[in-house]
């Protein structure tokens, strides 16, 4: 329908507004840039990065939508769509490069109770739990031993998947209160992995991850690689 030019250098990532007909890109060229997609016009370009933006995504609390952006320069840094995109905090903490961030939902029993909270993967190799509206660091969880690239929270808010250069799928679980446990820890890739997702409308019935492996694997809710998929070839895990 449309093809949207204006990034200097490598998009790595886009993220839709849950609501509006805006779409947000971030690039290797430090910069976030707001398109409307039923439009294909470019909106705005919002720069405040001093390296690669790596991630962005849409959320917050309801009736209040921020965007969340993370980068190279150890940042996370949320920008307010209803003021014209206005960067209202920035969320220093981790020790090296952020590169994934996530706002984590709020509903289920025993999950975070609010819409508050993002959750960020880092090359430190710890993931962390931040309240947008404080801007404080209110949990960092530690269990990987290599970069977790990705973080993926539940559809529920009470999971937290997370994959990353330690070829390990971890899946935590929120409801403990101050710690997060992980429940499984799986298995199976043969190199990187660089992303995860939850399947639609479960709370941990199933996953997929991505490899540099050229693998896609579909995990059940006990740890089981229930399904492989690469080029030209199908089977089971």
């Amino acid at each position: 329908r449309y093809v949207l030019e204006s990034h200097r250098l490598p998009v790595t990532c886009v993220a839709f507004h849950p609501v509006f007909t805006s779409l947000a890109s971030g690039s290797e060229d430090y910069t976030i840039k707001i398109w409307d997609w039923e439009l294909g016009e470019l909106e705005r370009t919002i720069k405040g990065h001093t390296k690669a933006v790596l991630d962005v995504d849409f959320g917050g609390p309801r009736g209040g939508t921020l965007l969340a952006s993370c980068s190279s320069d150890l940042t996370i840094k949320l920008w307010d769509p209803s003021d014209e995109y206005k960067n209202i905090r920035t969320l220093p903490g981790h020790d090296d490069m952020v590169s994934s961030v996530r706002f984590i939902p709020s509903g289920a029993a025993g999950a975070p109770a609010s819409g508050n909270l993002l959750v960020s993967a880092s090359k430190d190799n710890s993931l962390k739990i931040w309240d947008v509206t404080t801007g404080y660091c209110v949990k960092t969880i530690l269990g990987h031993v290599d970069w977790p690239r990705a973080v993926c929270p539940s559809h529920d808010g009470r999971y937290l998947l997370s994959t990353g250069s330690d070829k390990s799928v971890r899946l935590w679980d929120l409801a403990g209160g101050r710690d997060a446990e992980c429940r499984l820890v799986m298995f199976g890739h043969e190199n990187h992995n660089l992303c995860c997702a939850f399947a639609p409308a479960t709370a941990a019935e199933f996953m997929a991850t991505g490899s540099r492996d050229k693998q896609i694997r579909l995990w059940d809710g006990r740890g089981n690689c229930v399904k492989r998929r690469r080029r030209g070839m199908e089977g089971r895990g």
